[in-house]
């Protein structure tokens, strides 16, 4: 393989990654406007049910429901993508896993396990389970920072004293 190749193939991976990041990205934001459960989407379900069995009713506001942080994620991890951080997009991965998460236990708390079936969720939880799997992907993809061979190599300058400099 020449350096010519290896550049190449350097460059695809960072454009695939890039991509996958995106439109996971792009789908975990999505999702916070189609329906998870019992026609129900996000955008109706508190905040405060991602922590509480007890929580009923919509959300007061847009800010108040399940899908800001949903939302904020995928701007979050799109962000990253086209900034090629990792961090930003392990941080808007990690909001909307816990989102996502939360969500799944308190549901699974408040009905019973035997009324309750991978059939029960709608297409917006499906939707950002294989957006997470994307951005995932797209991270675990994401080549790190190049260093050049030079700056490896070099070794800092140090100081003379004035005496040894005549």
């Amino acid at each position: 393989m020449t350096a010519l190749d290896s550049d190449r193939a350097g460059r695809n991976r960072r454009i695939n990654s890039t991509l996958l990041t995106a439109l996971g990205a792009v789908g975990v934001a999505v999702s916070a406007y189609l329906n998870w459960f019992d026609g129900r989407p996000p955008t109706q379900i508190p905040l405060a049910r991602l922590l509480q069995t007890q929580v009923t009713g919509n959300a007061a506001s847009y800010w108040t429901s399940m899908a800001a942080p949903l939302a904020l994620a995928g701007l979050l991890g799109l962000a990253g993508a086209v900034l090629r951080s990792r961090l930003a997009i392990a941080i808007a991965g990690l909001a909307g896993l816990g989102t996502l998460v939360c969500w799944v236990l308190m549901q699974a708390l408040d009905l019973s396990p035997d009324n309750l079936g991978a059939a029960d969720y709608e297409i917006g939880l499906w939707i950002c389970v294989g957006s997470l799997g994307l951005l995932l992907v797209g991270l675990l993809g994401m080549p790190g920072r190049r260093r050049t061979a030079s700056s490896a190599t070099e070794e800092p300058a140090t100081a003379q004293p004035e005496h040894a400099r005549h």
